[in-house]
């Protein structure tokens, strides 16, 4: 006799968090879930009945403070089959806040449940003139509206108290949040978060309408503290729920992940620069390689991959040919790991480094690649690296670049960075 084992997905929902002018600044929700559904087959000769699988989400939504009263169709109530809205805010201010509360129903068999996110937009949505003041001219069309909500996950009772110890995520953005779930986590029946293998499976419902083990609380809160930045931005993301047969399974089949690869270059990532030698900060600017610098002298250099997506950087843009200032450097990018990420399940960074002239990349800290003691070749030839990212959340990737004076008689002393990298990340498996 065989099992045969099945992933039951649940329908994928939206929460739109959308903000208008500020002092009228506007934000629009809208999250919903849906059933999990498995087959049930009769094999009436041997009196055989396959057992069910199906998941209920009860939801209920808040907003300052009170139930939701929105332009959702559906901000409290049971989902069972389709997709359900629980929030579309028109007018979010700074200082609003609000929570959606999940608890589920499981008929009829115990299971293990994930949650997962995605992000699904990110607009700017146009800059009227105090947003244009506040943030300066937009330069890719996304907003900064994830980046300023700020959002609690914990586990809950039905009433929507937090469980002792039951703390999921604390004081993230609403954008490290998706980041850092878009590959799922499990759900645990006793309350703890835990790495996937290591939770209980949620026990079947008491009955029909009776939901089972605790409850998943999401708390989010603009800040008033937030400026004319956000005004007229607008997000959406997507929150799944998935239930897997707790039968002859250990918890460890993801039903959210599947292996992902994140571009993290120049040119290609949101590089910043934090410091140079006459004061220029801001976003890092792509500029056309100078003819001494890698690729023009050495495009088949081995160290750098063929999927190298890179262009080379520097404050202040142009041709890559300008004399610049003599001195210090220095670029950040920061990044998120998903929450699978662990010691036996780490993401992989990977990638070259190329400076002009001398220079450093930095993963949290620590140096993973350096380049040259005033060589004149760092710009020309290209070093790789390979480092493991083995904790969830946010992480930072420096690069410290040191622009050497021109030597006597030079046309020009430019300076650049060219930073090829790229994250793997696996899905998860036992943390052992």
């Amino acid at each position: 006799m065989t099992s045969d084992r099945q992933l039951i997905d649940l329908t994928r929902r939206k929460l739109l968090i959308g903000a208008g002018a500020i002092g009228l600044a506007s934000a629009g929700a809208g999250l919903g879930t849906s059933a999990l559904f498995s087959d049930r087959e009769s094999f009436d000769g041997n009196a055989v009945v396959a057992g069910t699988l199906d998941l209920l989400v009860h939801y209920e939504s808040v907003y300052n403070g009170a139930p939701a009263e929105n332009l959702a169709p559906s901000p409290s109530g049971t989902a069972d089959g389709a997709a359900a809205l629980f929030y579309t805010l028109e007018d979010v201010k700074p200082g609003d806040s609000g929570s959606v509360e999940f608890c589920f129903e499981l008929n009829t068999n115990p299971a293990y449940l994930w949650f997962c996110t995605e992000g699904t937009a990110d607009a700017e949505n146009g800059q009227n003139e105090p947003e244009l003041e506040a943030e300066g001219a937009d330069a890719d069309g996304l907003g900064e509206l994830d980046d300023e909500i700020l959002v609690d996950a914990f586990y809950c009772d039905e009433d929507g108290d937090p469980v002792d110890g039951g703390e999921i995520a604390s004081g993230m953005t609403l954008a490290e949040f998706l980041a850092t779930y878009t590959a799922g986590a499990p759900l645990n029946a006793d309350a703890v978060a835990v790495a996937p293998g290591a939770q209980t499976p949620y026990p079947p419902s008491a009955e029909p309408g009776v939901t089972t083990g605790p409850c998943l609380c999401i708390e989010w809160e603009l800040p008033a503290a937030v400026g004319n930045e956000v005004q007229s931005d607008s997000v959406a993301f997507d929150i799944d729920f998935h239930a897997v047969q707790a039968r002859n399974t250990d918890g460890t089949e993801n039903p959210c992940c599947e292996p992902s690869t994140t571009s993290l270059s120049t040119g290609v990532a949101d590089w910043q620069v934090l410091a140079s030698p006459d004061g220029t900060t801001g976003a890092a600017q792509a500029i056309s390689a100078h003819p001494a610098w890698y690729p023009n002298v050495n495009p088949n250099d081995p160290d750098v991959p063929a999927e190298c997506d890179a262009e080379w950087v520097n404050p202040y843009g142009g041709d890559g040919q300008t004399d610049q200032p003599a001195g210090s450097y220095v670029y950040e990018l920061t990044f998120v790991a998903p929450a699978t990420t662990s010691a036996a399940n780490p993401c992989t960074l990977s990638g070259t480094l190329a400076t002009d002239n001398t220079g450093r990349l930095l993963l949290d800290g620590v140096q993973i690649a350096g380049l040259g003691n005033a060589n004149p070749a760092d710009f020309q030839d290209p070093t790789s690296y390979s480092a493991a990212v083995t904790t969830p959340g946010t992480h930072t990737l420096r690069a410290e670049v040191e622009n050497n004076p021109s030597p006597s008689g030079e046309p020009a002393n430019p300076t650049g960075l060219f930073v090829c990298a790229r994250l793997d990340c696996p899905c998860s498996v036992r943390d052992v």
